[in-house]
């Protein structure tokens, strides 16, 4: 009798256990990508590619209309290298379909023009490149760590935001939540 008690209870502790770690992870993975709704900041940036800083200048409220990937890296950063494979597969998936890569490089001590220009060249970056010379963008999203991702609808409003190496899986389910809301 007492055994089975003490089972039942082993099993009503374990139980409960695995519920709580369900729960932790739902929410950590809800607060993780959580749906932020509010109008992405506008900004203005030049562009850089493999040759340097550009004379184009492009306005985020100029992109209207499209969905937006918009990512925030560093020339240094390991991780931002790491995830360049994945981006270019989602963008090569993705950009027919409306969707607009726009990715923005900071300056900073390591990260300066000549070495984001060789970092666009060596890992062949297609998309759209801005150089935020002195972090203000950085500042206007409230980039902390990098790589982040904003996800951001047709009419300007931020759907959600990741921080960190993703799977192109979890990108690719967040790009295809916003296309279908498209217009919503």
């Amino acid at each position: 009798m007492k055994i089975k008690q003490n089972r039942r209870k082993g099993r009503n502790t374990f139980l409960y256990v695995s519920i709580s770690l369900v729960i932790v992870i739902a929410l950590t993975t809800y607060f993780l990508t959580f749906p932020v709704r509010n109008e992405a900041p506008n900004f203005k940036l030049r562009e850089i590619n493999a040759n340097g800083i550009t004379s184009r200048e492009i306005t985020l409220s100029e992109l209207r209309g499209k969905v937006i990937f918009l990512e925030f890296v560093a020339a240094w950063c390991p991780h931002c290298k790491n995830m360049v494979p994945t981006i270019k597969e989602l963008y090569n998936e993705y950009s027919s379909k409306g969707v607009y890569f726009l990715t923005i490089a900071i300056k900073d001590r390591t990260a300066t023009e000549e070495l984001t220009s060789e970092f666009i060249k060596k890992y062949n970056i297609d998309w759209t490149v801005l150089f935020d010379e002195k972090g203000k963008v950085f500042d206007l999203y409230s980039v902390k760590g990098i790589p982040t991702y904003y996800l951001i609808n047709s009419k300007g409003i931020i759907l959600s935001k990741l921080s960190g190496e993703h799977s192109y899986e979890e990108l690719a389910q967040l790009i295809e939540e916003a296309l279908r809301r498209q217009f919503k």
